[in-house]
């Protein structure tokens, strides 16, 4: 569905996808039931606004869509973006929420290290402190693929194990 959302707004200009209007209006007229299935729970305690509002782009559900897709370099790598059982948690706060979002190889590199070796969530954790500590001192967002692959082992090699055991 990512991979749908993305590819019919590609061409929407950046001031409109800057717009929480743009979202909340798509949410709401055309994404509305679809939206009430994924966020089923947040829907039946009425705590569901947030998914629907377009106000914060971490929490509506398109935004986090279309945003997805474009961390991980367009359609053509839709295997990855939608790649990984039950991993809004992944998305949200390890992808979307920091710059990782903002560098598609190393957002790849990270996705493909967490579908094909899923970390327990206080690893994942670990690793996502110490790549947003990278940031500090490297310019991630220039790396390539395979730089950002050798980052993400080197990055996981180092903090798995800290806290609890890899599944």
């Amino acid at each position: 569905m990512s991979k749908a959302v993305y590819e019919a707004l590609e061409c929407v200009p950046a001031e409109v996808l800057d717009d929480p209007g743009f979202w909340r209006y798509l949410s709401l007229r055309y994404f509305w039931d679809f939206i009430a299935w994924r966020e089923e729970k947040a829907f039946a305690n009425g705590n569901h606004m947030k998914y629907v509002d377009g106000e914060k782009s971490a929490e509506c559900v398109l935004t986090r869509m279309y945003l997805r897709m474009a961390a991980v370099g367009g359609p053509e790598h839709a295997g990855i973006a939608g790649g990984i059982p039950k991993s809004t948690d992944f998305w949200r706060s390890h992808v979307l929420r920091v710059r990782t979002g903002t560098a598609p190889p190393l957002a790849r590199a990270l996705a493909v290290m967490q579908r094909d070796n899923r970390l327990a969530t206080q690893d994942i954790r670990e690793l996502a402190k110490a790549l947003s500590r990278t940031w500090t001192n490297v310019l991630l967002n220039i790396y390539t693929d395979e730089e950002a692959r050798s980052l993400i082992k080197e990055l996981r090699d180092e903090t798995v194990g800290r806290t609890t055991p890899a599944r």
